[in-house]
């Protein structure tokens, strides 16, 4: 009751509510998921240098 959110299942999202969810905000955070997929595929690190980086971390 605080936010006057409605209850029940009488309540159906409107046809504007809808398209706003399927072509705005689905392709919109698919979208922003391609993001870090391009910043991991900047980190240059191979099963050497990972080795590397550990062995170092042990001898501290």
């Amino acid at each position: 009751e605080l936010i006057g959110f409605p209850r029940g299942s009488e309540v159906l999202p409107t046809s504007d509510q809808v398209f706003n969810l399927a072509m705005v905000q689905g392709p919109f955070v698919a979208f922003l998921m391609i993001i870090p997929f391009g910043i991991f595929s900047l980190y240059g690190i191979d099963r050497k240098k990972h080795e590397n980086i550990l062995s170092k971390l042990e001898v501290r």
